[in-house]
């Protein structure tokens, strides 16, 4: 009866390896492994043994053995992986005070060993055969460490297939269907390794596997039905289902809700659409990679990821997505030629599922710290590889994620990269379960911003002989802080105001009444009367500060904003002064201090000593703002780093 059933599985498996279409994921970091000498570990779970023939072309290019248990089950899965030359080892795991089977169970880790060591290629099932189902047992890591072998962690799905409800959750294939290996890897084992450390990597290994199994179904299902709530991945924690429950629910608010956004000028109406999951474009054809911010700050620290990877990768489609008009307007006017930029779907699954059903994205790049359960696990779900680039978590966050941890942790590892911004966001995050790669702040990179030549030239002969205080990304109620301030420094100097939200002009315009204030937004000509000059227009930064003596940064005097990058001005040789409520930049302010490149100041009464002395000492000006630029120019190297850990979940380039 083994013999029959042995080959009657031998059969199958291949005729499932010859109709089966499958496709192999990260296949550029197996070859180079597998086509040189030296023996090679693949590790998958007990379940897909009825699939595993899916990985025999890559695997059977070295000869090949599968430890094996020596059940009755066991003997007819080695006899129907002989009928693909697949040899077997025999090992079981031996019970307290069995001292027959310890001493088979040592000569058969000794036999995988030596059959690694030896060139040979080793398939393994970790979990298996009597479980804990998906946990690795010591086995896998002992044979790793060993043999000093590399470890491929494979994760095998098909579809259509059955899946039984037994221990290990076994699947079985049908012919002609869809299968997908992702192959994660080549990982090694320390061989001196401490206790803890080995522990460490066996949970780590365990999630890895997992994680790729989970995407290989995703990828083998193909795309979810709008409005389907089918998962590929393991079910949400209690907190998330309630989420997307309770955002199905309230999805038919939504119209209304963005209707009244938009007549407050919030939302474009003309693209309300794009936020309900409708797209206003069509997909190109080929690989597209999604990369989305929320508002302004964000996506303009995009820009120069967005331009390197348009550089750098031709044959990829880029669609940037941003949640706010003003955003949108700037990456319009700034993406690279090519790029595609829609409003993001509100959180609710019909807009999220529109979203994704159209344009399907390869990879998502989701900057700093926009984590929308929906969206999120939902691109997962249909394969999408995610990274968090340029994460932040403040304090406040990650106390109120903590209060959900299981929710955290589902979510954090949803990304199978996270790059964090600082030593505290990289702190937070690990502790609310995300696997930290490195660091990236994208708002410490980036090309100084560009001004017309012709424009800055007419500006600056309309400011004449007068220096002047460009104050930018300013909030309510900083306007007249620094208005008061500069009304009271001698040798008139100009006040030029960039408030951070242009729609709050006339807010702006109303609260100055009654001082020599000239608007840029409606035409009124800066004259040598003028005293503030508010610059209330869209991506003119760049201009504003080729005329500056002197920047202000907002949004950093007692509103909890948490302040705005300090390196737009330092890029363009501009000293900065700043408030003291910079928690999102406490660390990048500090270093600009230490290096003599910015100012912080406590209030009005500090902001006044601060601007009256760098105005009275020019050639202290002027060092400060070469110390600026310097410091500016030295942070250039952190998005090389970042992108080559970006670069291989990329697509493989187009043929």
């Amino acid at each position: 009866m083994q013999a029959v059933l042995g080959w009657l599985l031998g059969i199958y498996l291949k005729l499932i390896l010859r109709t089966v279409r499958w496709r192999h994921e990260n296949l550029a970091d197996v070859e180079p492994v597998l086509t040189r000498p030296g023996g090679a570990i693949g590790a998958f779970w007990h379940g897909r043994v009825p699939i595993c023939l899916g990985i025999w072309p890559q695997w059977e290019r070295k000869p090949t053995s599968a430890l094996i248990s020596p059940s009755r089950d066991g003997e007819f899965i080695a006899r129907a992986l002989a009928m693909s030359r697949c040899g077997a080892i025999r090992i079981s795991s031996a019970r307290k005070g069995d001292a027959a089977k310890s001493r088979a169970a040592v000569a058969a880790f000794r036999e995988a060993v030596d059959w690694v060591t030896g060139g040979g290629a080793l398939i393994v099932t970790p979990d298996g055969p009597r479980g804990p189902n998906e946990e690795i047992a010591p086995g896998l890591m002992q044979i790793a460490r060993r043999s000093g072998a590399p470890v491929f962690l494979l994760g095998i799905a098909a579809s259509p297939a059955w899946q039984f409800g037994t221990w290990d959750k076994v699947m079985v294939a049908l012919p002609f269907g869809r299968g997908v290996v992702v192959w994660d890897g080549p990982h090694t084992a320390p061989p001196h390794a401490s206790e803890a450390e080995v522990a460490r990597l066996t949970e780590d290994w365990a999630e890895r596997l997992t994680a790729a199994t989970r995407r290989a179904e995703a990828l083998a299902q193909g795309r979810l039905r709008s409005g389907d709530l089918r998962r590929a991945v393991e079910p949400r924690p209690a907190a998330l289902a309630l989420y997307h429950a309770a955002a199905g629910r309230l999805a038919p608010l939504g119209p209304a809700v963005l209707a009244r956004r938009a007549r407050r000028g919030k939302e474009d109406p003309a693209r309300v659409g794009e936020r309900l999951g409708r797209a206003s474009e069509p997909r190109p054809k080929g690989s597209l990679i999604w990369l989305h911010a929320v508002s302004v700050g964000e996506s303009v620290s995009l820009l120069p990821l967005i331009g390197c990877l348009a550089a750098d990768r031709t044959d990829l489609t880029l669609l940037v997505t941003s949640t706010t008009r003003t955003s949108a307007e700037i990456l319009q006017r700034r993406l690279p030629p090519g790029a595609i930029h829609q409003y993001a779907p509100i959180d609710t699954p019909a807009a999220v599922a529109g979203f994704l059903d159209h344009w399907r994205p390869d990879v998502g790049l989701f900057a700093e710290s926009e984590l929308w359960p929906n969206l999120i696990l939902a691109a997962q779900a249909r394969g999408t590889r995610l990274a968090l680039v340029s994460a932040r978590m403040t304090k406040k966050s990650a106390k109120n994620w903590s209060a959900q941890p299981a929710a955290a942790r589902t979510m954090l590892q949803a990304f199978e990269l996270i790059l964090a911004q600082d030593a505290a966001t990289e702190a937070r995050l690990a502790k609310l379960g995300g696997r930290v790669a490195g660091r990236l702040n994208l708002k410490r990179v980036g090309a100084p911003l560009a001004a017309d030549p012709a424009e800055a030239a007419a500006l600056a002969e309309a400011i004449g002989g007068r220096p002047a205080i460009v104050a930018i990304s300013t909030h309510a109620g900083e306007e007249k802080l620094i208005a008061d301030v500069a009304a009271g420094l001698p040798g008139r100097p100009l006040l030029i105001l960039a408030p951070r939200h242009r729609e709050r002009g006339d807010a702006v315009a109303a609260e100055l009444a009654g001082r020599r204030l000239a608007r840029r937004s409606t035409g009124e000509p800066l004259t040598a009367d003028t005293s503030i000059y508010l610059a209330d227009t869209l991506g003119e930064i760049g201009l504003l500060l080729s005329v500056a003596d002197i920047a202000v940064v907002g949004g950093s005097f007692g509103r909890a904003i948490g302040g705005h990058n300090p390196l737009e001005p330092a890029r363009l040789g501009v000293p900065a002064v700043t408030g003291p409520d910079v928690f999102n930049f406490a660390e990048l302010y500090a270093e600009m201090e230490q290096a003599g490149a910015a100012v912080a100041v406590r209030d009005g009464a500090g902001l006044k000593a601060a601007l009256g002395a760098l105005l009275a000492d020019p050639a202290r000006r002027r060092r400060m703002g070469e110390a600026a630029r310097a410091f500016a120019d030295r942070q250039a190297g952190e998005l090389e780093a970042g992108l080559a850990l970006i670069r291989p979940l990329l697509p493989p380039p187009a043929t």
